[in-house]
């Protein structure tokens, strides 16, 4: 029964993302996320070292510092035999594969479900314009946190079994230290499988998008948009995704494949639902590594500091790049 439910959901899954990723590789109109070198160049000629020049450096810099050493402690982690170490036992849960399965069919049906209707709104001239990407956000996170809640009440009603045991740990301190750590040490990894996928595209004469919300992030015309997109992707949403993908979707797999399946199985998952084919490859390395850092720890607050170190990470960088596209005239 449960090879079965996996095996019809990996399908569905299968074919969900494929149709995404057709529609995506369709778009003649990619949204273009990098810097003219030539156009720099001649910015830093005429202009000098403006508040812009100097915040984009900074970054830059930061960026080649994650790389140095995280390649550091990374190799530090794998040579000095840490990885071996028995990782923390997340106590085992009552539910399986099949509730796993069920709400994360249940999130996708919701999110096509009102994709489908914001879409009949449209054409039937009901909305004239698509709801702003921070609307967007709001009502992703509103539909994890209903299946949650299902999630929730469903397991309590069976089995006695609180959320809140989630979050019962001592190590709170140790988790988040881990947490900045481990993103430290994952940090090259992700670049290179970011590289593997621009040189995988740019071989085969793909054109690529970036997700919506990255390529969105240069409409941000004020204050409280700016609040609401650090808010919504640095703060809500690795709460509210390490909870479901981590949580309950990895360890409700757990009990029947193992670590190593269930973080395949997960990362793929958490990969496919961000319906965008750029990132797959290094959203499937960070499910891993989710995984990775809450079974050694056995803290969801490490995965948390993980999840939201990186997207804070993304958004100050396409802030910066967007930034710097503007004043330099595209």
């Amino acid at each position: 029964m449960e090879k079965k439910a996996i095996l019809l959901f990996l399908l569905f899954v299968l074919l969900f993302s494929c149709t995404a990723y057709s529609l995506e590789l369709e778009d003649e109109d990619p949204v273009t996320f990098s810097i003219d070198k030539a156009k720099l160049q001649s910015y830093l000629v005429n202009n000098g070292i403006t508040p812009e020049i100097a915040g984009f450096m900074a970054y830059s810099f930061l960026v080649l510092f994650l790389i140095v050493s995280g390649t550091v402690v990374s190799a530090l982690y794998f040579f000095s035999g840490m990885y071996r170490k028995n990782a923390v036992q997340l106590g085992p849960v009552p539910w399986g594969v099949s509730l796993s399965m069920s709400l994360l069919f249940l999130l996708i049906f919701l999110t096509l479900s009102f994709q489908v209707l914001f879409g009949s709104l449209l054409k039937s001239g009901f909305i004239r314009e698509i709801p702003s990407m921070t609307a967007q956000m709001l009502m992703s996170e509103l539909i994890i946190i209903f299946v949650i809640g299902v999630f929730s009440v469903v397991v309590y009603k069976r089995y006695y079994w609180k959320l809140a045991a989630l979050f019962e740990t001592k190590k709170i301190r140790e988790g988040i230290i881990y947490g900045v750590l481990a993103y430290v040490g994952f940090y090259p990894l992700y670049m290179l499988l970011s590289k593997i996928t621009a040189v995988i595209a740019e071989y085969f004469g793909f054109q690529l998008k970036i997700q919506a919300v990255v390529s969105s992030i240069k409409d941000i015309k004020s204050l409280w948009e700016l609040l609401s997109y650090i808010l919504f992707i640095v703060f809500i949403a690795p709460i509210i995704e390490e909870i479901f993908f981590r949580g309950i979707l990895y360890r409700g797999c757990k009990r029947f494949l193992g670590v190593a399946g269930a973080s395949l199985l997960s990362a793929f998952l958490f990969s496919a639902v961000h319906m965008n084919l750029l990132s797959f490859l290094p959203i499937f390395g960070l499910g891993i590594a989710f995984c990775h850092i809450y079974e050694k720890t056995g803290s969801i607050y490490s995965s948390i500091i993980f999840h939201a170190i990186h997207n804070a990470l993304g958004l100050a960088g396409a802030l910066l790049v967007y930034r710097m596209m503007n004043v330099m005239g595209g």
